[in-house]
């Protein structure tokens, strides 16, 4: 982490002062019409990537295109159950992972998405440093986030039909951006908390 720029976050929407008194906002669109299923698992199948590595790179160049630079930094999440003693335990030991992304005009799209893939799967086999050490010593700003939730909240199937999950509004956002993106039966949808105080929906909509 070393030589990476730590506050990643899109410079705040000074240009258009958000109306809003309260510093919390919330988007939430589906994007069926724009990414298919079968279209990105056809992709990822033939990259030899997966889908959370696709859409973690995607997510990281976007990120540093807003920032006008070729370098992004920003935090992922994984469930944290692959150890077997919690087998017989509740919860999803939710893990927080920092996240770099860097290329320049010679780096390819499979290129950025093959780093994208080996440095999650890195993290997660030698998660062992806390966050929190990583923010004391590199100065990282956990301002910006993106989760890739898969199908895990889009139903539970019993045997008299799908029980719909309903998500809570927190009314808070964890950091400035905060995006999640979940699979739905159709396609994607895409969920954003942010921090109003800095950001417009307008600007939000065009980062998404």
């Amino acid at each position: 982490m070393e030589n990476i720029d730590c506050d990643s976050k899109p410079v705040p929407d000074v240009i258009l002062k958000p109306e809003s008194t309260e510093s919390f906002g919330f988007v939430s669109f589906d994007i069926e019409n724009k990414l298919k299923p079968y279209e990105i698992a056809d992709f990822v199948s033939e990259h030899k990537i997966t889908e959370n590595a696709l859409f973690i790179g995607a997510f990281g160049y976007t990120a540093a295109k807003f920032k006008c630079t070729n370098e992004s930094f920003f935090t992922v999440a994984y469930h944290g159950r692959f150890d077997k003693r919690l087998n017989s335990t509740v919860g999803l030991f939710v893990q927080t992972l920092p996240m770099c992304c860097a290329f320049n005009e010679s780096t390819t799209t499979d290129d950025l998405l093959k780093a994208a893939y080996n440095d999650y799967y890195t993290l997660k086999g030698n998660h062992s440093i806390s966050l929190g050490e990583l923010a004391s010593e590199y100065g990282v700003k956990m301002n910006l986030s993106f989760v890739f939730q898969s199908d895990i909240l889009s139903g539970i199937e019993t045997e008299n039909g799908t029980v719909e999950i309903e998500l809570l509004d927190k009314g808070t956002a964890v950091t400035d951006i905060e995006v999640m993106l979940l699979k739905t039966k159709s396609g994607y949808r895409i969920n954003c908390h942010y921090n109003s105080s800095d950001y417009t929906e307008d600007f939000i909509l065009s980062f998404l």
